[in-house]
C-alpha cells in the first residue's frame, strides 16, 4: 500500500481545544471518506465479523458507519453532544457514547481496532496512551484516518490560502499522530492511501470550510463574499457545467504495539 503523502496533509507538535457546537449541523460538508478506503483498511488489517472496532473522537460517526459492514461492534465516542445528535444513522452494531476522552480513565470496550479520524490532535498524549492500554486486545491496532481534498489539486493552494485568512490556527497540527504516540509502545507501520476526482463548485467549498472550527467564524462574517472569492479561484478550472475537477484522498497510518 502507499503512504500518506506529506502535500496531502499538514502536521504539527501540539493540542488543539476547539469548539465543535458551531460546526455540527455543517459537518456534511467535510469530504466524505472514498468506499476503497474502508476495503483497503479491512483487507490490510485483517478485519472480521468478530473484530470489536473502537472510534475515538468519531463526530458524526463516519468512519463508525464505515467499518460497520465489516466487522462484529463499533464503540464510537465523540465529546461534542451535538456532534452525535447530527449522526445519518445508527446501525444495529454500532453504539454511540458521549464522552470525553481526555477525562476518562476507560471505556466499556476491548478493541481489536481503534480508528481516530482527524481527531488525535485533540488527545491530550498522556490521557490518550494509558487509555489505549485499557481498552485494546494485545494485538490491536490504531488507525489514524483522514481525507480530504489533496493539494496535488491544481486550485487547491488558492483555495488553502482563501480559507487561511479566515483561520484562527496558528501552527499546523498532529494530524498523524506522530507526536503523540512518539517514545511510546506503539510504532508507526503500514499505511494506506486511496484517491478518485470528483467536481466541486464554490457552494460545495463553502460548506466544506464552513465545517471546520477553525474557520467557520471567520467566513460567517462575509459568508456571501467568501463565495464569490471562491467563484474566482474556481474560474480558470471550471468545466461544464460550471465545477472544477480535484481530487480526494482517504488515508490511513497504522500504530501497533511495538
Amino acid at each position: 500500500m502507499s503512504s500518506p503523502r506529506r502535500d496531502d496533509i499538514a502536521r504539527d507538535q501540539g493540542p488543539v481545544a476547539m469548539n465543535f457546537e458551531l460546526v455540527a449541523e455543517r459537518y456534511s460538508g467535510r469530504i466524505p471518506y472514498l468506499p476503497a478506503f474502508f476495503a483497503k483498511a479491512v483487507a490490510l488489517l485483517g478485519l472480521s465479523k468478530e473484530s470489536t472496532v473502537l472510534d475515538l473522537g468519531c463526530g458524526t460517526g463516519t468512519l463508525s458507519l464505515g467499518f460497520a459492514p465489516y466487522c462484529g461492534s463499533v464503540l464510537a465516542v465523540d465529546r461534542s453532544a451535538s456532534m452525535l445528535s447530527h449522526r445519518r444513522e445508527t446501525p444495529d452494531n454500532v453504539r454511540f457514547l458521549l464522552a470525553d476522552i481526555n477525562a476518562v480513565s476507560t471505556l466499556p470496550v476491548r478493541a481489536d481496532l481503534v480508528v481516530i479520524g482527524m481527531a488525535v490532535h485533540f488527545f491530550e498524549k498522556e490521557k490518550l496512551i494509558p487509555l489505549l492500554s485499557a481498552v485494546t486486545a494485545p494485538s490491536a491496532a490504531v488507525l489514524i484516518c483522514g481525507t480530504t481534498i489533496s493539494k496535488r489539486t491544481p486550485w487547491f493552494a488558492q483555495y488553502a490560502r482563501l480559507r487561511a485568512r479566515h483561520s484562527t490556527l496558528k501552527a499546523p497540527m498532529d494530524v498523524y499522530g506522530r507526536a503523540r504516540f512518539a517514545g511510546t509502545e506503539w510504532l508507526p507501520g503500514r499505511s494506506l492511501r486511496a484517491a478518485a476526482p470528483r467536481p466541486f463548485s464554490a457552494r460545495y467549498l463553502l460548506e466544506h470550510a464552513l465545517s471546520y472550527p477553525s474557520s467557520v467564524e471567520g467566513i460567517l462574517e462575509d459568508k456571501d463574499g467568501f463565495e464569490r472569492e471562491l467563484e474566482r479561484v474556481l474560474q480558470s478550472y471550471a468545466r461544464p457545467p460550471h465545477h472544477a475537477v480535484g481530487e480526494i484522498v482517504s488515508w490511513g497510518l497504522e500504530y501497533r504495539r511495538g
